[in-house]
């Protein structure tokens, strides 16, 4: 028998302009455990079309305002998941993390609650160093809660 928790979908929420290569990185490392994938495009010369839909995304297009939290609004307005999982293109999970991410959402996650998470960011380029960040990054899916900040935005309710 099914419980409610196993029913539970998790979407990606993921913004991007002009990063194919670093979308793609993103793309593969959650197709696996995403329920749903949705891109928002901010602008990028080439739209990432094609390759959201080579990952099974859903892309959107959005015009960039210069305001991070606006685009990260947007995005969240087509995410169609109990619980939602925003990365930059680029980020990525490991495969474990993945697999620990799907496990945790589908057993354990409490719904008034956002989580830190831990994401690699590759090195892009010679001289930069890969890093690994931690921020709210999984959130349920929730009306009331939306980004705030132009840059270096958070979760608010």
């Amino acid at each position: 028998m099914t419980s409610p928790a196993d029913s539970r979908r998790l979407s990606v929420a993921i913004i991007v302009r002009d990063s194919l290569e670093a979308l793609r990185e993103t793309l593969a490392s959650v197709r696996e455990f995403a329920d749903e994938i949705v891109v928002l495009d901010t602008g990028s010369r080439v739209p990432p079309r094609e390759l959201a839909a080579q990952y099974g995304a859903r892309l959107f297009e959005h015009p960039w305002d210069d305001d991070f939290s606006a685009a990260r609004n947007a995005c969240l307005a087509h995410v169609t998941g109990d619980w939602i999982l925003w990365l930059d293109a680029g980020e990525c999970l490991s495969r474990g993390d993945a697999q620990q991410l799907r496990e945790f959402v589908s057993q354990r996650a409490q719904s008034q609650t956002a989580y830190l998470l831990l994401v690699r960011v590759p090195a892009r380029g010679p001289r930069a160093a890969a890093e690994q960040v931690a921020r709210i990054r999984l959130l349920p899916r929730h009306p009331r809660i939306q980004f705030r900040g132009r840059v270096r935005e958070t979760v608010a309710e």
